[in-house]
């Protein structure tokens, strides 16, 4: 996965600036120079998630603290890139600093046995702490990548369905239509209305695609209107 990111990032332009990669610990990670990795605070909840039956008391400690960034991030809603991260500093760096001498005094003082559930996910935490703070330094980062997750569920489930299609040239279909689709979501506007209008323009969209962009089609509507 992290040669076919790298490929993507090599047909950015120079002026296009870096571009945020924000996702767990994998080892897959691209390894392009003109990307800002950060690192997920949902996949490191997930670990305390994963060890709160056994250990309940300090799992409450870290989900407290991450439950107090996530109402801070709430209520940078609608604010620009730079004011949310002037605000996470404000409110939420001394939170993740407190946390991060807390977990640090757990080892210390023998609190916490490493190789334990507890110990091993306070080892993800400190071993990956400057990703998963990226957002306290860097304009834009957002907390966790679950939209992007949610975003691929369509796709992971249509490769499931692709197995049943009777030919690859149906499959190639249904492939550039999902594409289709989910483009027209990302960009607020209805599928259904986007390819009907593709259908009846045809010709036009075929010898000229840019005016019939999911971003541009209704301007070109207009126009011919």
């Amino acid at each position: 996965m992290g040669e076919n990111l790298d490929r993507l990032l090599m047909k950015r332009s120079e002026d296009a600036g870096d571009v945020i990669h924000l996702a767990d610990a994998s080892s897959m990670a691209p390894s392009s120079s003109c990307r800002v990795s950060a690192n997920c605070l949902a996949h490191m909840r997930r670990y305390f998630i994963e060890a709160y039956a056994a250990f309940p008391e300090h799992c409450e400690k870290v989900l407290d603290d991450i439950a107090t960034v996530y109402q801070n991030d709430d209520k940078t809603r609608g604010m620009g890139p730079h004011r949310r991260l002037a605000y996470h500093q404000q409110h939420s760096r001394a939170v993740m600093d407190s946390l991060y001498q807390w977990i640090e005094q757990q080892f210390r003082e023998r609190v916490v046995e490493p190789n334990s559930r507890l110990g091993k996910a306070f080892s993800y935490v400190k071993n990956h702490w400057q990703g998963l703070t990226r957002f306290l330094s860097v304009a834009g980062v957002p907390l966790d990548n679950n939209e992007t997750e949610r975003e691929l569920k369509p796709s992971q489930r249509h490769r499931k369905n692709s197995l049943f299609f009777k030919t690859e040239a149906g499959a190639n279909v249904a492939d550039v239509l999902l594409s289709m689709i989910r483009t027209c979501l990302a960009n607020s506007v209805d599928p259904v209305h986007y390819l009907t209008a593709i259908a009846t323009h045809a010709q036009s969209a075929r010898l000229s695609p840019e005016p019939w962009l999911p971003w541009t089609y209704q301007q070109t509507l207009e126009t011919l209107n």
